[in-house]
């Protein structure tokens, strides 16, 4: 009963072929004061499995490391995660640091087996930048 249950709540899933589809999942941490690091892991249908916060930082940076992204990706038998965050300030253009974070993350997926699909920073008046769409992800 609870499996048919399970499958049932699961027949909505939300499937991931577009940077703007993660928006939706992600847009309730748009209005945070704090940076917040999530980790959205996805299933071999880029269906999203889990959306995980993973680190929350200050005003204008989240220190996030390797371990702990895929942690969760690890823990969820995902095959590929989009990983994102805000940025308060409402500018979305991404930072050496976001580029940095991006590639080793990227790097450690590559070693791992499971994809880092996409770097999505969002703001809370809808905007975004998606290192995926702008071609920055190899």
């Amino acid at each position: 009963a609870v499996e048919l249950g399970r499958r049932l709540l699961c027949l909505d899933k939300r499937r991931i072929r577009l940077p703007a589809d993660s928006l939706p999942v992600l847009q309730h941490y748009a209005d945070r004061q704090q940076e917040v690091f999530i980790c959205m892991t996805l299933n071999g249908a880029h269906e999203v499995i889990g959306t995980h916060v993973v680190s929350v930082g200050l005003v204008n940076r989240t220190m996030v490391h390797p371990r702990e992204i895929f942690a969760c990706a690890i823990h969820d038998r995902a095959t590929a995660i989009i990983v994102a965050h805000n940025h308060p300030s409402g500018n979305c253009t991404p930072s050496e640091d976001d580029r940095d974070v991006t590639e080793r993350l990227r790097q450690a997926g590559h070693i791992i087996g499971i994809s880092v699909l996409d770097h999505i920073i969002f703001t809370r008046n809808g905007h975004y930048y998606s290192f995926m769409e702008k071609g920055e992800m190899g």
